[in-house]
């Protein structure tokens, strides 16, 4: 009986949501961990804005659960460039928050080379994130989905624009003390990234492995200042660098993607 209610308020706010989800988040080990809910099962779930699938279940988690797969394996892009295998499916019915969801595209995501165990079984990725207005609120430790086009109405003004890259990574311009960078914006990633030829050909000063930036500009906010490690990141090829979870952790982030804008705020 405490599904139809749900699915009431799902079958109203579907695509055009009239009202917002809110779902909450708890830190564990570094990671801001969501609860979704797929049948009997509650697993634990992450957010990757430059993950290139919708909700990427690992095999293990997979095997507890019933879902349609379609096709053959594929390959995707996610957590800042790094490549995955798995078969796509679609998820009958899925809850997040408050909220169910129905028909959801899912990927098999296989552990990519070198990542070993993880504490989550879900990572939440941009193509699912990208049909609403989304805050992340890490400092509040919440994920907010909004309708579409909400941006300015939930999070004010918007502080910079939003790009996507061929792999479908979302990316602003960031001022900072070497001039300007185009960062491309993932959560998933521990730290904020500057590729290491970039670093070399802009003759950056780096100090064990990191290159400081006292500016790190969007728009009329500077966040800075902000480490950067440097690093060669497959995948991302038309990108300076990345803005990682270091730089969520202390801001509330609002990606407005049918305005193609992004909303920095530090309250």
């Amino acid at each position: 009986m405490r599904l139809r209610p749900s699915l009431a308020l799902l079958l109203l706010c579907w695509g055009a949501c009239a009202a917002q989800t809110v779902v909450p988040l708890q830190l564990e080990d570094d990671d801001y961990i969501a609860t979704v809910r797929i049948g009997d099962a509650r697993l634990k779930a992450v957010l990757d804005t430059s993950g290139a699938y919708g909700i990427a279940i690992a095999p293990e988690a997979l095997s507890r659960l019933r879902v349609r797969f379609n096709g053959a394996t594929v390959e995707r892009s996610g957590m800042g460039g790094e490549k995955f295998r798995g078969r796509d499916f679609v998820i009958p019915s899925m809850e997040l928050g408050e909220t169910v969801f129905l028909s959801v595209d899912g990927f098999e995501r296989r552990h990519g080379s070198g990542e070993g165990d993880t504490p989550y079984d879900v990572v939440i990725g941009n193509a699912f994130l990208e049909r609403y207005t989304v805050v992340i609120d890490y400092p509040r430790q919440r994920l907010e989905l909004h309708p579409p086009g909400r941006g300015s109405a939930v999070c004010g003004a918007p502080s910079a624009a939003l790009t996507p890259t061929q792999n479908r990574i979302v990316f602003s311009t960031v001022r900072t003390d070497s001039g300007a960078m185009n960062l491309g914006w993932s959560s998933g990633a521990t730290y904020s990234v500057v590729l290491k030829t970039v670093a070399y050909l802009r003759g950056l000063t780096l100090k064990d492995g990191f290159y400081s930036t006292r500016r790190f500009a969007l728009g009329g906010i500077n966040a800075g200042p902000v480490d950067m490690a440097a690093f060669d990141v497959p995948g991302i090829p038309d990108l300076d660098g990345l803005i990682g979870s270091d730089f969520f952790e202390r801001f509330r982030v609002c990606f407005d993607y049918a305005e193609h804008t992004v909303s920095v705020r530090a309250d």
